[in-house]
């Protein structure tokens, strides 16, 4: 009955895409379209350099090379099985393996060989890439057991003979090695279509800028297709995208943002609507959600750091290069140079210290408008260049932040981190939500709230769309001090000048979700994280760490209320769960009710030095526990709370309670979990509201 049920939530579509890639696989075709290759021998990259040098730290690249290359490159799995067997789960954790083998460390090379030509890096990166192809043959061990992790490689070897010049007429050896890769990706569609997550959007990035270099006309064409139908599909209108997850989001802009660069290089026609429309609202929601000072995203959902192209090394923990990147090709004056420098300088662009130095470079910008004679000044009093990326942000806020009475003319200054967007946005389709509320979000929870309470009385959702903001007046060309909500598609989030807030509403719940995380509330104070999500640890831990899965994807792993010790939903997969709660957006928060008949509305406030959190709940539970996962760092039990060097937290609710202090655990970085603190708030029934105050 449970797979039966998820199926249902999944949708036909999905399933019989799924179920299509399944007959084909027992049916041995995949295995006999990925049948042995030969691949030639001979050079991979050029044996000469192109005539211009670039400008950058050749070192610094060199040593990010080395450092992303694994000491061996099949791990703990079997190099001579034939991809579609490989078991990908007993022998370990996949996703380390796979992360070496996208060979991220070709592109660096291929640059720090433009940056310094007499250093011997381009041979550093034939060698290394001749050991890989050595050490892979097509179709065979982990590296071509997914046709993700061959595109997402793709991407990397074309970036590298752009980087040189030959991607347009890359050597023989180069050419049948791509060609491989298409072949990979081409074999398992189905399947990647079946998932509704990066899957659907990589392989075909992949085969599309595969088409462009071999010159493959129909390859790229139908790739350009298929590319636009998963961004319409996958990425609303608001911006947000079906895999509730700020780090796959930046996975989804890295991806995106090579396919359009490629494009423009290569003089291909412009993707079909709603491809520009679509990327530049999501590039506004990543922009919305990392915290502009360090480019850190929230580790909500399924999280494993994975990002694209780092050219501008700012790691895995920083997303201000891919959000600098993609603001710059999808928020910008439109060009289509495609140029080296410019996909080097779109990525710098984030870094805060580089906003100022940058149009200053000597690094060419080729296709955007010169802006060098113009004052750094002008940027910090809000009159920065056309391209500069505070306005090309304040372009995608204006544009696709859409509020109840249409686009909000908010203003906006990125290198202070005072951004503004708010609104609510149109149902992306028909929401494949089976189970609904009936009525009000506040079905099952008391007929009328304290008087304390936030919000309206009768506690109405919003039905598509949130209550109009009215635009907040700009002083000195900076966003007004007053917080300004938003919402999207899973998500509401607000900020002032200390705290940046996002909550999962999962409203509508369109998708599958990867966690229990459903009311999980993230919150940073002064750029630095104060209550945090348990992160995922690995999609696959070792035998003694299988607690992991449980600890951080469940829903004692999140800033919510557990009913009675248990799930939010019934876990049916490693990444598949049944009974999806019931969802609602409400103008200041969200609502849910589980399966079981439980519900529970959380409401948030935001004022300059605190953050009140209201929880409403009812039906048949006999206790609950909600839980704050702190920060790692000195925190003190008191009475009503915890207090820490930071921040004081008072929870407090309309029956008896306890408090303790537990030791938790959180994932700072995939692969790793360490201790953290959680205050934990007990209540029984009959407990209807719960109140959490957060002082800075």
């Amino acid at each position: 009955m449970l797979h039966a049920d998820a199926a249902w939530r999944l949708g036909p579509r999905a399933c019989a895409l799924f179920a299509w890639h399944r007959l084909r696989l027992r049916a041995g075709v995949i295995a006999r379209s990925l049948g042995d290759i030969v691949l030639p021998s001979g050079r991979l990259l050029p044996d000469a350099m192109p005539g211009d040098r670039l400008a950058g730290d050749a070192a610094a690249l060199a040593a990010a090379a080395e450092a992303a290359v694994a000491t061996g490159w099949h791990g703990p799995f079997p190099a001579d099985t034939l991809a579609a067997d490989l078991d990908l789960f007993t022998p370990g954790d996949i996703r380390p393996v796979w992360e070496a083998n996208r060979l991220l460390a070709l592109p660096l090379l291929a640059l720090a060989a433009r940056c310094a030509p007499a250093d011997g890096h381009l041979e550093r990166a034939e060698v290394l890439l001749a050991d890989w192809r050595a050490a892979n043959p097509p179709f065979r061990g982990p590296a071509w057991a997914c046709g993700q992790e061959a595109a997402l490689r793709a991407l990397h070897l074309c970036l590298a003979l752009a980087l040189l010049e030959v991607d347009r007429a890359p050597p023989p050896a180069m050419r049948a090695l791509l060609a491989a890769h298409a072949r990979r990706i081409a074999a398992t569609r189905a399947y990647a279509a079946a998932q509704d997550n990066n899957h659907a959007i990589s392989e075909p990035a992949g085969l599309f800028v595969l088409g462009l270099v071999l010159n493959d006309r129909r390859m790229a064409r139908h790739a350009a297709r298929d590319l636009v139908r998963a961004v319409a599909w996958l990425v609303a209108p608001d911006g947000s995208f079906a895999q509730a997850s700020p780090g796959y989001h930046r996975l989804l802009l890295d991806t995106l943002s090579l396919a359009e660069w490629f494009r423009r290089r290569h003089g291909a026609p412009p993707f079909d609507p709603p491809f520009a429309s679509r990327t530049a609202a999501a590039t506004a929601w990543l922009a919305r959600v990392m915290e502009p000072g360090s480019g850190a995203l929230p580790r909500c959902g399924a999280t494993d750091d994975s990002h694209l192209a780092d050219l501008t090394l700012h790691g895995a923990a920083d997303a201000r290069g891919s959000v600098g990147r993609a603001i710059s090709l999808f928020a910008a004056e439109q060009n289509d140079g495609g140029s080296v420098a410019e996909l080097i300088s779109a990525g710098a662009h984030a870094r805060e210290e580089e906003l100022e130095g940058l149009s200053r470079s000597g690094t060419p910008r080729q296709g955007l408008p010169d802006d060098r004679d113009r004052p750094a000044e002008e940027d910090r009093r809000g009159s920065a260049p056309p391209n500069h990326p505070a306005k090309c942000l304040e372009h995608l806020e204006r544009s696709y932040l859409v509020s109840g009475t249409g686009v909000a003319p908010l203003p906006l200054k990125w290198a202070t981190g005072a951004r503004a967007g708010f609104g609510a946005f149109p149902g992306y389709g028909a929401p494949r939500q089976i189970s609904a509320f009936k009525g009000s979000v506040a079905d099952g929870l008391p007929s009328t709230l304290p008087a304390t309470s936030m919000g309206s009385p009768d506690g109405e959702a919003c039905r598509g769309q949130a209550p109009p903001t009215p635009p907040q007046k700009p002083q000195n060309g900076l966003a007004a001090a007053e917080p300004v909500p938003w919402h999207s598609e899973g998500w509401f989030g607000v900020h002032n000048a200390r705290f940046r807030l996002l909550l999962r509403t999962g409203a509508p719940l369109r998708f599958r979700p990867s966690q229990a995380d459903l009311l999980h509330l993230d919150l940073t104070l002064d750029g630095q994280p104060l209550l945090i999500d348990g992160g995922t640890g690995a999609y696959n831990p070792p035998p003694d760490d299988a607690w992991w899965t449980d600890a951080l994807a469940g829903t004692a792993g999140h800033n919510t209320i557990e009913f009675d010790s248990q799930e939010q939903m019934p876990r049916i997969g490693r990444f598949l769960f049944a009974r999806w709660p019931a969802c609602r957006a409400l103008p200041d928060g969200g609502a849910l009710r589980d399966h079981r008949g439980r519900a529970h509305q959380r409401r948030i406030r935001l004022s300059p030095t605190a953050v009140t959190i209201e929880e409403q709940v009812g039906g048949p539970f006999a206790r609950l526990v909600l839980r704050w996962r702190l920060a790692p760092g000195a925190w003190d039990l008191t009475t009503t709370g915890v207090s820490g060097p930071r921040a004081r937290i008072v929870v407090t609710a309309d029956v008896p309670h306890g408090i303790r202090l537990a030791q938790g655990w959180h994932s700072p970085a995939y692969g790793r979990v360490e201790p953290a603190p959680v205050l934990e708030m007990t209540a029984a029934a009959p407990v209807t509201r719960l109140v959490t105050r957060v002082e800075a």
